[in-house]
């Protein structure tokens, strides 16, 4: 809640001037400490918990299922209202019909396990969304079939142990994709995301493509990540989380669930930050608002 993330790209689609380049050992350090943070909710507050919704230490319900299925598949959804969303379908129209794609797959392959995880942000009262994750799986009658399972929006879960505990991920374009192959599990993204672009995830061009490369994982054949250039991914990592997002911890205070402003006595000396003045060079000079360290 106390990061803004700024893009010069239409809508926010987390596009900034990625530099290939190699992490020095603190900056290892570093991505590597706050991924940890993160998988495991205690990272600060902001997008990071976007996908930590979690009751440490509760009992996976969903064990014996796994070890009784071929394959567990999971299937992250984002909030389709995003306005990122909007320019990221290149494949289906929206993530509903990459969803409803996804229904006779699921019911044919009765030996593989789906679970599918909304968005918790479904449920947050200042997100809150009509078209629910779970008035689709309902009104598809996926809670008839024993193999595909949904973990609601408001429903205590922690998503990456759900990850590390799946086969592979399929995701439209969340970054929850790059967090799966943090974590050795392939993911295969619908959607162009701006990560697509650098091959960090499998991201077909074409619907043909896509049914020809989700068949191939479904049948076994999936990537398996030995070979996986992890030095690209946790340098991308890096560059996102602590080169592009812009952090006022010391300057904004919650005055309200869910509601933030700035402390008086800081507005003065906020126009004095690095941060402010990057972010007035990107908006003037039309840059890539890196905040480089």
């Amino acid at each position: 809640e106390s990061t803004i993330e700024l893009s010069n790209e239409v809508a926010v689609i987390s596009g900034f001037d990625y530099v290939e380049r190699n992490l020095n050992s603190e900056e290892l350090v570093t991505i590597d400490s706050f991924m940890e943070k993160r998988i495991n909710g205690s990272s600060p507050p902001g997008q990071a918990t976007d996908y930590i919704k979690w009751e440490k230490n509760s009992n996976y319900q969903f064990q014996d299922k796994i070890d009784n299925s071929k394959l567990t598949v999971s299937i992250f959804t984002n909030l389709d209202w995003d306005t990122a969303q909007a320019w990221s379908h290149d494949i289906f129209e929206s993530m509903w019909e990459w969803l409803n794609y996804l229904v006779p797959i699921m019911k044919s392959n009765s030996n593989i396990l789906f679970i599918i995880r909304a968005h918790p942000a479904e449920a947050y009262v200042i997100k809150k969304t009509f078209n629910s994750t779970k008035k689709w799986f309902l009104r598809n009658k996926l809670d008839k079939y024993p193999n595909i399972i949904l973990i609601d929006a408001d429903t205590p879960h922690n998503s990456y142990d759900l990850i590390k505990r799946s086969n592979f991920c399929l995701v439209s374009n969340s970054t929850v994709g790059l967090e799966a192959q943090y974590l050795k599990t392939p993911t295969l993204a619908s959607s162009w995301a701006y990560y697509t672009d650098f091959n960090l995830v499998t991201k077909p061009k074409t619907l043909k493509e896509y049914k020809k490369t989700l068949d191939k994982w479904l049948s076994g054949d999936f990537p398996n990540l030995d070979n996986y250039n992890y030095s690209i991914l946790n340098s991308y990592l890096y560059q996102y989380f602590f080169e592009t997002e812009f952090t006022f911890n010391d300057y904004i205070e919650n005055y309200q669930s869910n509601h933030y402003a700035f402390r008086n006595e800081s507005v003065v000396g906020l126009k004095t930050l690095t941060e402010y003045e990057k972010i007035i060079e990107g908006i003037i000079d039309k840059g890539s608002f890196k905040n480089a360290r």
